[in-house]
């Protein structure tokens, strides 16, 4: 079989989509290709047990670049926004202390209970506020080019530098001292109380190799802080399922099930794309929105490549360092949003696990529920059911001592230990369950390292680093074929990001 597009995507992750919308926007005929069934990857609703659907096995989305997605229109496919997010209960002697995103919400907790921090926190959301237009302007845009000298590219540089100079002299060396930091001297240089601290640094470890001591987290607190907000109605699940209606509705087409097996080049250039089932598409543009690795090193001709690409790919760092437990619950969780480490150390002790391939405690655990569960079999909806996900952190992927049973049977008691310490009670009222340990995660959802991001996020592979220097702006050396994953800028957490930039790198050649 033999057919043309103006443009293919590949991979229909939450960025593959948002590059074919964005592609299909502009009256491009656009073809999504995925290997997988169903669309979204890791981050696609399913019933995992009957009745009860997760939300995406990674449910953290509240960090999606909602501007460059908003030329989409997605409310208009059915995309709802949440008023606010909910606190993130961190574990206490005295019960659960509540480390909200709101600013002013937490301030006022802070001045209730504990008063000496409340100053300080205040003095701070005022300083990260001047940094925010800065952050959110880098992540929204894409990365300069070092080597263009055109007066475009100077003017792009120097309006980042002015704005960073205009902050003042005091706010300007703060933002550079904090930027090679460690969390855990950021935050126990502000504040007293373990569990706030805990609570702003745990969600920023995520997708990275780190435990809050290791230089450059307090960067990545800086980025997420500035890109955070309220998430989608429905998780990232929702925002896949509106990103197919609007590919749909501009005329994009999905082919499921049958993943590409090469990209053809004449003269360099993109030609088709040969699919595994033995298709043969003609394209003058491929926008991958897969890692770099398999994009540079598997879809394409050895020969095509120069040492110095293949050299960025194969050092490209995807390492996954958690394992999800999908729990079908007959009555609700008393929080929405929780974890079990209750200090920077237990973090810290997680990150140490990581380094010698091993599977102890503490690993801790981040808790999202999804209440009142939707039902897939027609069923009415049982108002007390709930979906409850556990992310576990400080689990290799390279166990050194290797994936087995047991080894799965000794990670899901831990996890439900951990949950039931910080929920008394829950584990009689699992229904159903099911646990997706790192070599699960990249078999089922084709996730190289079971990394959710495609990609650590760590100083050396953020921005102008993101995948690499020469391959940054998401263009490579072949005409028409263009890099669109969450490997690349702003990439990771910062859902849709990196696609829309890529797509619109691509309309601009």
């Amino acid at each position: 079989m033999s057919a043309r597009f103006d443009s293919i995507v590949l991979g229909a992750t939450i960025e593959g989509l948002a590059a074919a919308c964005t592609l299909a926007k502009n009256n491009r005929s656009v073809l999504v290709i995925d290997e997988l069934e169903f669309p979204g990857g890791a981050a696609a609703g399913r019933e995992f047990y009957p009745g009860f659907r997760s939300s995406g096995i990674f449910p953290d989305a509240l960090h999606v670049r909602r501007k460059l997605l908003a030329p989409l229109n997605l409310e208009s496919h059915g995309l709802e926004w949440r008023s606010e997010e909910p606190p993130l209960i961190v574990p206490t002697p005295e019960g659960g202390f509540p480390v909200f995103g709101d600013p002013e919400r937490m301030l006022a907790t802070l001045s209730e209970r504990h008063p000496a921090d409340a100053q300080a926190y205040e003095a701070l959301q005022a300083r990260l506020g001047r940094y925010a237009p800065i952050l959110q302007a880098i992540l929204d845009e894409e990365p300069p080019d070092p080597t263009d000298a055109s007066i475009g590219q100077v003017l792009q540089l120097g309006k980042r530098a002015l704005s960073v100079r205009l902050l003042g002299e005091r706010d300007m060396h703060e933002l550079f001292r904090l930027a090679p930091l460690p969390a855990a001297d950021w935050m126990n240089e502000r504040f007293e109380c373990e569990a706030l601290k805990t609570g702003l640094v745990a969600p920023v470890l995520f997708g990275t190799q780190l435990g809050p001591r290791a230089a450059g987290t307090a960067a990545l607190q800086l980025l997420r802080g500035a890109a955070r907000g309220a998430g989608p109605v429905g998780g990232p699940a929702a925002l896949v399922d509106a990103l197919v209606q609007c590919l749909k509705g501009c005329g994009g087409e999905l082919r499921l099930g049958d993943g590409p097996r090469s990209i053809e080049l004449n003269a360099h250039a993109v030609e088709a794309v040969t699919l595994a089932g033995g298709d043969r598409i003609e394209t003058p543009l491929v926008l991958s929105a897969l890692d770099p690795k398999r994009t540079l090193l598997e879809l394409l001709a050895p020969t095509a490549i120069s040492s110095n690409i293949e050299k960025t790919a194969v050092n490209w760092r995807m390492r996954g360092s958690s394992a999800v437990l999908l729990l079908a619950l007959s009555r609700p969780l008393p929080f929405e949003r929780a974890i079990s480490a209750r200090s920077l150390r237990d973090l810290e002790q997680a990150a140490d696990h990581l380094k010698y391939g091993r599977l102890r405690d503490p690993i801790w655990i981040q808790v999202d529920v999804v209440s009142p569960s939707s039902r897939t079999d027609g069923g009415e909806r049982d108002e007390r059911a709930v979906v409850a996900t556990l992310v576990a952190h400080g689990v290799p992927h390279g166990l050194r001592a290797g994936w087995d049973d047991a080894a799965a049977e000794t990670l899901e008691s831990s996890m439900l230990e951990a949950l039931e310490g910080i929920a008394p009670g829950a584990g009689a009222t699992v229904l159903g369950r099911e646990l997706l340990t790192p070599p699960e995660i990249e078999r089922r959802f084709r996730l190289p390292g079971a990394h959710p991001f495609a990609g650590e996020l760590s100083l050396d592979q953020l921005w102008l680093q993101r995948p690499g220097l020469a391959l940054s702006r998401y263009r490579t050396p072949f005409p028409g074929l263009y890099l669109g994953s969450a490997a690349n800028h702003p990439g990771g957490p910062f859902l849709g990001g990196a696609g829309v930039l890529a797509a619109r790198a691509a309309l601009h050649a």
